[in-house]
C-alpha cells in the first residue's frame, strides 16, 4: 500500500497501523478487505431497518458493521456503532435509531477515503 494511501486513510480516522496488526501486516489482504467494506450490505441493511423501525435487524446490522469497522481500524465508526448497539441491547430503540445520521456521516467518510 502506498504511503499516500495510508495517509488518506489516517486523515479520515482509520488506524491503519492497528488494522494491519489484525492482518498480520499483510497489506494486500487489508486493502482487499477495505474494498470489500464498500460492498458490504450491513450499512444499507441498517438504514432499511431504521426506516421501518425493525429493532432486531437494526441491532444485527449495527453489530455486524461494528465488528467490521473494528477489524479495519475505523475507530470512530466503531465507537458510534458500539454506542448504538448498547441502546439496542437496552431496548432503547429510538435512541439507537437517532444515531443513524452520525453513523452515516462517519460511514460515508470511510467510503470516501477508501475510494481515493
Amino acid at each position: 500500500m502506498e504511503e499516500s494511501k495510508k495517509q488518506i486513510l489516517a486523515e479520515a480516522g482509520i488506524n491503519v497501523t492497528k488494522a494491519l496488526n489484525s492482518f498480520m501486516q499483510m497489506e494486500p489482504m487489508y486493502e482487499k478487505f477495505l474494498n470489500k467494506f464498500c460492498l458490504d450490505p450491513s450499512f444499507e441493511n441498517l438504514e432499511k431497518a431504521v426506516a421501518v423501525k425493525d429493532e432486531d435487524l437494526a441491532h444485527l446490522s449495527s453489530h455486524t458493521l461494528k465488528g467490521i469497522s473494528a477489524t479495519l481500524g475505523m475507530e470512530k465508526l466503531y465507537q458510534l456503532l458500539l454506542e448504538q448497539g448498547n441502546h439496542f441491547k437496552k431496548h432503547e430503540s429510538e435512541a439507537g435509531y437517532d444515531m443513524l445520521p452520525q453513523i452515516k456521516e462517519e460511514y460515508l467518510k470511510m467510503i470516501e477515503a477508501i475510494k481515493k
